[in-house]
């Protein structure tokens, strides 16, 4: 492992990322990444998008490479064993070509078609470039153009293994932190804060941001199917997790914790019952107990809630043996 690769997997652990989801953001594929953590001393391009995203020095960064001793015979991006070694200019020639010319065809920027298709502007000139979409939205491209979707499907994979684009490159966390709006301090009503709830934050950031499920759950390093749980508000995250959203949107996390139990404050709270007004003095004291925990209970911080539950767990298990007795 040369002085580089030690570097990128320094940094990914620093950030506490995972290897997909570097990978994505660097447009490459998962062997690939992996191979710049082990031996690979890519190319000037590409150390230069990896400074870009790392906010690294890139001639400092590109004289270690060039000082590495396997520079010279690992300067060539990895292919897969068993698969052709054709450059990727090559590959790819035919299928961007020709996306290029059919757009200037039709009198249309790169914004116009990325519009057309619902994708970011950056993500359809990838496709200018060097990249090929996904099957989906291939066929969009070739309904776009009234292209025959089988025919170029075809084409692109008979030319070598190309390299495929995600299915939409997720910002990276600085990126997804310069977007956020610099807000200042709100007054807002009481009655206006308590409408707003931990799942209705997560969709509307997420939204202001323009991306998808699955790029928010590679940043928060969760499945898709938790994130979409969480902004479903089927689900309470814990403490951990908290910080991690807060960290990720630039948000407060005590106010983000106060937000979450206040909003889910009713699952914990103590249940009132209604008692029989012929029942004994004992039961009326029980009455009143309970109805002095309700008054007082919300102004009770969570953690001495939570002990006080405990002691009433007790007084419930003893209540359930007497009674079996």
């Amino acid at each position: 492992m040369a002085k580089l690769n030690e570097m990128i997997q320094e940094f990914r652990l620093s950030i506490n990322q995972s290897v997909e989801a570097l990978a994505m953001m660097l447009q490459l594929t998962i062997e690939e990444y992996e191979a710049l953590e082990k031996d690979w001393i890519p190319s000037d391009e590409t150390l230069k998008e990896i400074c870009a995203l790392f906010e690294w020095n890139y001639n400092d960064i590109k004289r270690i490479a060039h000082n590495s001793p396997t520079f010279s015979k690992k300067e060539q991006p990895v292919t897969a064993p068993g698969k052709p070694s054709a450059s990727k200019s090559a590959a790819l020639f035919d299928f961007h070509r020709m996306l290029q010319e059919a757009r200037q065809k039709v009198g249309q920027t790169p914004e116009g078609i990325a519009m057309l298709l619902n994708i970011a502007p950056d993500y359809y000139e990838s496709f200018e470039r060097d990249k090929v979409p996904s099957d989906d939205l291939l066929r969009n491209i070739c309904s776009l153009f009234s292209w025959n979707y089988q025919e170029v499907r075809r084409q692109v994979i008979n030319r070598s293994t190309p390299r495929m684009a995600p299915i939409q490159p997720p910002l990276s966390l600085k990126a997804v932190q310069a977007k956020l709006p610099k807000k200042e301090a709100s007054f807002l009503p009481v009655r206006e804060k308590e409408k707003e709830t931990l799942a209705s934050r997560l969709y509307q950031a997420r939204m202001e941001l323009g991306q998808n499920p699955d790029g928010i759950s590679l940043l928060l390093d969760v499945s898709e199917d938790y994130y979409l749980q969480m902004e479903a508000g089927k689900i309470i995250p814990d403490p951990e997790m908290l910080k991690r959203i807060a960290a990720l949107f630039q948000w407060n996390y005590n106010e983000l914790k106060l937000l979450v139990h206040n909003e889910n404050i009713h699952r914990f709270q103590p249940v009132v019952t209604e008692l029989n007004p012929s029942s004994t003095f004992q039961t009326h004291k029980l009455q009143a107990l309970q109805e002095e925990i309700k008054k007082y209970w919300t102004q009770i911080q969570p953690e001495k809630q939570e002990m006080l539950l405990a002691q009433l767990e007790v007084i419930r298990d003893t209540a359930k043996r007497w009674q079996a007795s």
